[in-house]
């Protein structure tokens, strides 16, 4: 497994973080510049640990998958550097008074030692241990014709878990819950793994649950830090600042406009190909709502968090408007085509989303766009 570059006392990183702490003790404060200098080390590292488990060489390769595990790596990143200067901010004074820069610095580095070293290395090994199982999950689902079960086997030393010694040769169908949160590794440091298997499924589960944390399968949730610890004692203005960060920092790589670009370009094709035309229903609606080519753009070309997810919901727009929660509407009176909007509430990886339907005047209503911020449900009627 590749050496993380903090394994070589890499002089650009200490220069960072020596840039970084004298500006926070200088201005007490840490610049938006330094913070994304910060976040675009860690995302750096740690996507690095998601090609070098999960890259496009492999047979049954997503890359929708991909971006959704660099997505939450782009997440992760934000949280620690918010993390990190929170901690760092509590040191600067003591009993009242602003502490000497030696004393601080001291008590920096040493909190850095734990964040910029012994933290990201263990995080960076469980990112490749994560995206590799991710993979291999998916070339199990695409032969599960011909092995249709995983089993749980260990490395069998004396360093396994006890917990995890219990399941060594567990044997459960592939479509199993067992696996969505018990899929190795199943802790900091796990060696666990599965393979797949023909052989007849296990009459007993043993019990016994997985750390927080760690109670993952990545292949269908996209996620390879499923809780991020880092969020612990966080404001939720500082949680949202976070997110913020990440979500606009993740759109600013080059790799990730390239995906966003295809991306687009494939859901409006798929849209024009199977869904103008046609009207799906929603309870709480008097008309149908349909499709046309200006709202599948609108959908497309809107900045949203899940990004990944949008063709997904596209595909299964049916069952997502049947499940989702009508909220209300809003006049639209600067144009002489459209009455209102209507605002339909969605949940996307656990989190709220919502669906824009505009209404004409005439009475259709067409399915427009996808939001992720909550203020569009504001002073709805």
């Amino acid at each position: 497994m590749p050496a993380i570059k903090l394994a070589k006392e890499d002089d650009g990183f200490s220069r960072l973080i020596e840039n970084y702490l004298r500006e926070l003790f200088d201005e007490r404060n840490v610049s938006d510049l330094q913070r994304k200098k910060l976040w675009k080390f860690y995302y750096d590292e740690l996507s690095q640990g998601v090609a070098n488990g999960y890259n496009p060489s492999l047979e049954n390769y997503d890359p929708a998958l991909a971006n959704s595990l660099k997505y939450n790596i782009s997440e992760f990143s934000a949280f620690k550097e918010t993390s990190f200067r929170k901690q760092l901010e509590g040191m600067l004074t003591k009993n009242g008074k602003i502490i000497p820069w030696s004393k601080f610095k001291e008590k920096a580095l040493a909190v850095s030692g734990d964040y910029n070293k012994r933290w990201l290395k263990s995080e960076y090994h469980h990112t490749v241990a994560t995206a590799n199982m991710a993979g291999k999950f998916k070339d199990f689902e695409a032969n599960q014709d011909l092995y249709p079960n995983l089993k749980y086997v260990t490395v069998g030393d004396k360093r396994v878990r006890q917990k995890h010694e219990n399941w060594d040769g567990l044997i459960l169908p592939i479509n199993h819950p067992w696996w969505k949160k018990h899929l190795p590794p199943n802790d900091w440091g796990c060696r666990c793994g599965v393979e797949p298997s023909d052989e007849e499924k296990s009459n007993v589960i043993p019990e016994g649950d997985v750390k927080s944390g760690f109670a993952n399968n990545p292949a269908q949730t996209g996620e390879v830090f499923k809780d991020i610890t880092y969020k612990e004692g966080l404001s939720d203005l500082e949680q949202d600042n976070a997110t913020a960060m990440a979500n606009k920092m993740f759109r600013e790589e080059p790799a990730t406009r390239a995906y966003i670009k295809s991306q687009r370009k494939e859901i409006k094709l798929w849209g024009r190909e199977n869904l103008i035309g046609s009207t799906i229903k929603h309870k709480s609606l008097e008309n149908p709502i349909g499709f046309n080519v200006s709202g599948l753009k609108e959908f497309a070309n809107q900045p949203y968090k899940f990004e990944v997810e949008k063709l997904k919901i596209l595909k299964n727009i049916q069952s997502v408007v049947k499940d989702s929660k009508y909220l209300g509407s809003r006049s639209i009176q600067d144009n002489v085509m459209l009455r209102r909007s209507h605002i339909l509430e969605i949940d996307v990886k656990e989190e709220k989303s919502w669906l824009v339907l505009r209404e004409l005047k005439n009475g259709e209503v067409f399915l427009y766009s996808i939001s992720d911020g909550v203020k569009i449900t504001k002073g709805l009627k």
